[in-house]
């Protein structure tokens, strides 16, 4: 058979792909589900050559549990052979990584007997036939089980044997025939182009409508379509309602980068960017600010550009703060990061390195002090610095370098916003001022850059400002000057004293402490975010006097309708603990490192306040929900009802989206063999010239009543039922590293572990976020030994990305305690450092094993029955939830809600009758991943983010909240 010249359309026109491309294929892959493939030849292919190489890729994507969509597949058999290899190291790549298949060092490939001899076509073998139910005889015969070849020009068959009469199609006879479409049973698309396109609607009705399970992956689009493509995925990072990971964050400034370059797509101005992305509002001011100053910093005329922003976006003081601290390298956080100094041990150690808090390092610190007192007599002693300061606070901000029309611009946008601030009164008086009394350095600095004492008639408000600031909020005692009768003006407009400065909390303050409740709920209720933020001590103080607490109740009813769904649905959360000490009470604060507890001696909340909170809560999030567009019905995997969501980014895991300490899941999936064994793994690699970053995984085991039993590390590496593979001290790419510990989990019973805590630690004190693909998790698995992979994504129930400034996490917990029923609890504590080990000196020990017994976050529970008011179906596994005809949408919320917290609880649950028809409309899913491609029109919402779906709208657990904001 001759095939067709294949010429390239303008769509398929797409810049060549290079290897070190992976970072935008992984990008891509991950924010719009679509894999580059790069420019065709113009002329003839080789008629082998080229062909084979497409098919060897297409086969390589279905092992590796991805389905390429049509247009993808066509494209994938007409690449060249050069081409092939560069989409293998960048788009397939991309893929296995998204699995969390990541390679490991050749020393560890016989750990525990792990040596690989089964393929990822043959656990994609085995999907296949669970989906379509196929027998041995059907598997015998299917075309994944070998190599694919070339049979004939254009067709695909299988090789059972050497002799070319034993080619044989697939178990339905269709390969390797004159026929030539789409396997009926894997959906598998064979033959050539031309052909498949004019069988596709008569597969329709086979076995084949039903597709492949695995992810669809498309082919990423060029020009005005990519353009297009990339831009929408942008503006559904900038329409968040909540905070954004650090993932997101990067993810924005990475797609800001593509659509400026115009690759792979038409290339947009900054200013042609700040229009398109700014026509409708941006919720996030942090996001704000991180894309206008990405913006700024690329920008020919970044003066111009803020100009026109200015008038658009209407900055508060912070936010051109934020604006600028992007444009000169940070992050517009504004976060304080704690820093800790090197303290030298000079010849007595190999290299210099961080002194961190903990016992063991200070043990370690007096140790060669007193050493070094009493020198030998051979010998002089090294000088030793003393020891210093743990933490130092350093200007937090990188303001670039301003040149005159772009410090002029900056004037111009803070006088315009104090000129709107004006007249708001009190609140925006308070704005103004909190702004700068919050990060005063900052602001001291970046006036001084400013030159703001130069021509203060031109900027009245902001000298004014500026002349507060400098007083330390006390306003002038001698008023003389335009500029300090607008200073004395200012501090009388805040709350509390006249002759000083007040933030809104300020006066509340004030208020509280001569207890005028009344006065205090007027200043919250400028900004209700406050009131939720107050609403525990508001409780507490009211209910002394009346227990029913109705002036804080009523500021509740009031502001709930502007506050958003994560603030109130964590309100929820919170107050529905609070008849009751809370041991595991604890926070992360912004810009800081370590999860800490802060103990709980507050005053306890009757149940009967609990509940009305709750009901004006719930009636809200009710209200919201019942809003969205109704949905057919709701299915979700019965092994997530123990999950907890975090509302906020910071308290959220960066790899498991929206996951928060405590949430639940069982280690064997429903419907598998029971697990045996828990495999913790740890990858890592180091950064081009970044120096050898040696990483230790670690395993501590307690009893029933918390005592510390035996732990499992680099310095003991086999003890009962715990199994190390080995230090591995530096992670060179691209290989890096990878560290496993496996946990037997009856012999760990036989020694009497009730719980087991697994952490990481740093020890060469580098930052996670200074290392490449740095990852964590845990894998669920029947035998480790025969033919089992050493690393597989198919069993893998958790994973973390190891991001951010921290050196040491507490990762995840496992519960032992009923056979067959372990629970793997996920943590993801930053820890504050210690010793070698952390599980041995972190503080935070104790404070991980109540979070593992108690949970944070949003229960799943009241997010799914929230949605539940859009439904008259919602399916949890075997069980059904049925409305009614009766019955209310909230009545049946509820009900769901109910039914999802017993399911939690471990308690039985009733189930309707199921109907004899599915409704029409679509469906929201949320599952752990999804194993097939869904229908056109669905709502995946998935645990692990992975590759987004085609055709569908994926997302992460938290927009189960995100999606019911008021806006």
């Amino acid at each position: 058979m001759t095939r067709p010249t294949l010429q390239p359309s303008p769509e398929d026109m797409l810049a060549p792909l290079q290897p070190r491309d992976l970072t935008r294929a992984s990008l891509l892959l991950r924010r719009t589900g679509r894999v580059e493939v790069g420019t065709l030849p113009t002329g003839n292919q080789d008629e082998g050559g080229g062909h084979r190489a497409g098919e060897d890729l297409l086969l390589a994507f279905l092992e590796a549990g991805a389905l390429p969509s049509q247009a993808l597949a066509d494209m994938l058999l007409r690449v060249s052979p050069a081409l092939a290899r560069a989409v293998r190291e960048t788009g397939l790549r991309a893929v296995r990584e998204s699995q969390g298949a990541q390679p490991s060092l050749p020393q560890l490939r016989n750990f525990v007997q792990t040596q690989v001899t089964t393929s990822t076509g043959e656990h994609f073998l085995r999907r296949v036939a669970a989906f379509y139910e196929l027998g041995d005889d059907d598997l015998a015969h299917c075309v994944l089980r070998h190599d694919a070849n070339a049979a004939t020009p254009g067709t695909w068959g299988t090789q059972l044997g050497r002799d070319p009469s034993t080619l044989r199609g697939c178990a339905v006879g269709r390969l390797g025939t004159a026929v030539q479409g789409t396997c009926e049973i894997c959906h598998l698309r064979v033959g050539d182009p031309a052909q498949r396109a004019a069988l596709a609607a008569a597969d329709l009705s086979r076995r084949a409508d039903r597709p492949l399970p695995g992810r669809s992956v498309g082919l990423m689009p060029a020009g005005a379509q990519a353009t297009e493509l990339l831009l929408g995925t942008l503006l559904d990072l900038t329409d968040r309602v909540t905070p954004l990971s650090v993932v997101e964050r990067a993810d924005t400034v990475a797609l800001t980068a593509l659509l400026l370059a115009g690759d792979p797509g038409d290339p947009l101005t900054p200013q042609e960017l700040l229009e398109r992305t700014t026509a409708r509002d941006i919720p996030q001011r942090e996001v704000r600010a991180l894309l206008l100053g990405t913006l700024l910093r690329v920008s020919n005329a970044p003066a111009a550009l803020l100009e026109r922003a200015s008038r658009t976006l209407g900055f508060l003081p912070a936010d051109l703060l934020r604006v600028l601290d992007v444009m000169g390298g940070g992050d517009g956080t504004l976060a304080r990061s704690r820093r800790t100094p090197e303290v030298s041990m000079g010849p007595w150690a190999e290299s210099a390195f961080s002194l961190q808090r903990g016992n063991l390092y200070r043990k370690a610190f007096a140790m060669f002090s007193d050493l070094l007192s009493t020198p030998a007599p051979n010998f002089d002693p090294p000088p030793v610095v003393p020891f210093v300061p743990l933490r130092t606070r350093g200007l937090h901000i990188q303001v670039p370098h301003l040149p005159r029309p772009l410090r002029r611009a900056v004037k111009d946008a803070l006088e315009h916003s104090l000129e709107g601030l004006e007249g708001q009164g009190v609140q925006g008086a308070t704005l103004a001022w909190e702004a700068v009394q919050r990060y005063p350095e900052a602001f001291k600095a970046l006036f001084r850059r400013l030159h703001v004492h130069e021509r203060p008639r031109e900027h009245a408000r902001l000298a004014a400002l500026a002349r507060l600031l400098s007083d330390r909020g006390h306003a002038p005692g001698d008023a003389t000057t335009p500029t300090a009768r607008r200073a004395v003006d200012l501090a009388a407009a805040t709350p509390g004293e006249p002759t000083r400065a007040r933030t809104l909390l300020g006066g509340v303050e004030l208020a509280l402490a001569s207890r005028d409740l009344s006065a205090a709920v007027h200043l919250l209720q400028l900004r209700p975010g406050l009131v939720g933020r107050l609403l525990d001590r508001l409780l507490r103080l009211e209910a002394l006097t009346a227990p029913e607490a109705p002036v804080t109740l009523a500021a509740l009813q009031e502001a709930v309708p502007v506050m958003s769904a994560s603030l109130l649905a964590s309100l929820h959360a919170h107050v529905e603990r609070r008849d009751k000490p809370d041991p595991a009470r604890s926070f992360v604060g912004k810009g800081d490192v370590a999860t800490r507890s802060v103990g709980d001696h507050r005053p306890l909340l009757s149940r009967a306040l609990i509940n009305q909170v709750q009901a004006v809560i719930e009636t809200e999030l009710l209200r919201r929900a019942a809003l969205l567009p109704p949905l057919g019905r709701i299915e979700v995997d019965p092994d997530l009802v123990g999950l907890r969501l975090s509302a906020s980014s910071r308290h959220a895991s960066q790899g498991q989206e929206g996951l928060a300490a405590g949430s639940a899941l069982p280690l064997t999936p429903s419907g598998t063999e029971p697990a045996r064994v828990a495999r913790l793994f740890l990858h890592w690699a180091e950064r081009d010239g970044a120096g050898s970053i040696d990483l230790d995984l670690s395993a501590l085991t307690l009893d029933a009543a918390g005592k510390r039993l035996t732990r499992c590390s680099f310095s003991e590496l086999q003890v009962p039922g715990m199994v190390h593979s080995g230090d591995l001290r530096s992670a060179p790419l691209p290989t890096g590293a990878t560290e496993y510990i496996d946990l037997d989990l009856e012999a760990l019973r036989a020694a009497g572990a009730a719980l087991v805590i697994a952490s990481i630690h740093s020890f060469t004190s580098i930052p996670f976020d200074q290392m490449e693909r740095a990852a964590c998790g845990v894998m669920s698995r029947v035998e480790t030994s025969g033919d089992h992979r050493e690393m597989d994504p198919a069993t893998t129930r958790v994973r973390f990305d190891l991001t951010g400034p921290a050196t040491s996490k507490i990762v995840a917990a496992l519960e032992l305690r009923q056979p067959g029923q372990e629970r793997l609890i996920s943590l993801d504590m930053q820890g504050d450092g210690g010793g070698f080990q952390v599980i041995e000196e972190d503080e935070n020990l104790d404070l991980a094993v109540e979070l593992a017994l108690s949970g944070r976050g949003v229960p799943l529970s009241l997010a799914v029955g929230l949605h539940a008011v859009r439904v008259p179906q919602v399916r949890l596994g075997a069980i059904w939830q049925v409305r009614r005809e009766d019955e209310a949408p909230e009545a049946f919320a509820r009900r769901v809600q109910a039914a999802t917290e017993s399911m939690r609880q471990g308690k039985a649950v009733d189930s309707d009758v199921p109907p004899e028809a599915l409704p029409g409309g679509p469906t929201l899913h949320v599952v752990t991943r999804a194993d097939h491609d869904l229908p056109e029109g669905d709502t995946l919402v998935q645990l692990q983010p992975g590759v987004a779906q085609t055709r569908v709208e994926a997302r992460g657990l938290r927009w189960l909240l995100e999606g019911l904001e008021a806006r």
